[in-house]
Formats: structure tokens, C-alpha cells, sequence
């Protein structure tokens, strides 16, 4: 059976499974921030979807000044702002500690750069213990 294009052999040096067979059925997708993985569990290859974390950098869009709020609040408004910014700021001050908030999961790629900004901002005025990754792809509470 031939392997569709976009997935390879199981890159595990000592795995010599298809990729194509059942136990690697599942999602088969490509996007611009997600490549696969194979890993051996339980004797087994499993299918394992891994970000490409070197393709992925939102540093670019860390929080510096109050100011840079200003293009968001001219294109949604003053009142959807506000809305936005209480929603995540409410929901870092609920965050429990130690847990990991992935941004590239949970938040559209189009709000990347006003959730990281607002987090920057919570962070700088209320809670020091939220922590960006070095590549401001993981939000934590320590």
C-alpha cells in the first residue's frame, strides 16, 4: 500500500511500522503549525500530532505600553475591548496554578497577538506568577 504524501514513515529509529496501517489511522492533516510525530507506546507506534515549535514564534506581539492597545480599540470598539480584556483577564485570575494554557490551541490565530498583549498587560499589573514560554506559545501560573 502507498503512504500518502503527507505522511512519511514513523520517524522513531527503531519503529518499522507503516504509517498507513491501523494503528496509525487517525487525522492526517498538514497546517502551517503542526507537523507528525510517531512515538512507540505500549509496544506499539502511536500517531502523535506535534508542533513544529521552531516555525512558531509569537514573541513578536508582547506587550510594551498601554498604546499598543490602540489599533484593537479603534477596529472593535472601546465596549468589545473591554470585553475581551475582563474575559481573559478573569479567567488568568481563575487559572490554577501550575497549569498550562497552550495559545495555539485555544486561541484563533486572528486574536493571537490582542490575547498575548492582554496577558502581558495582566501580567505586568496583577499577577506576576503568569509566564509566557520563551516562543509566547504556552501561558502558566506558577
Amino acid at each position: 500500500m502507498a503512504l500518502p504524501s503527507d505522511i512519511a514513515r514513523c520517524s522513531h529509529q527503531n519503529c518499522k511500522f507503516d504509517c498507513a496501517r491501523k494503528e496509525h489511522s487517525g487525522v492526517t492533516e498538514r497546517t502551517p503549525f503542526h507537523d507528525f510525530s510517531y512515538a512507540i507506546k505500549d509496544g506499539k507506534c502511536g500517531f502523535q500530532k506535534v508542533i513544529r515549535v521552531s516555525e512558531i514564534d509569537l514573541s513578536h506581539h508582547r506587550f510594551y505600553h498601554e498604546r499598543d492597545f490602540a489599533p484593537f480599540i479603534e477596529k472593535m470598539g472601546e465596549a468589545a475591548f473591554e470585553a475581551y480584556r475582563k474575559k481573559v483577564f478573569d479567567y488568568l485570575r481563575n487559572m490554577e496554578h501550575g497549569y498550562e494554557f497552550d495559545i495555539i490551541k485555544n486561541v484563533e490565530v486572528e486574536n493571537y497577538e490582542l490575547f498575548i498583549k492582554v496577558v502581558g498587560q495582566y501580567r505586568s499589573t496583577v499577577d506576576i506568577h503568569i509566564y509566557f514560554s520563551d516562543d509566547y506559545t504556552i501561558v502558566s501560573k506558577i
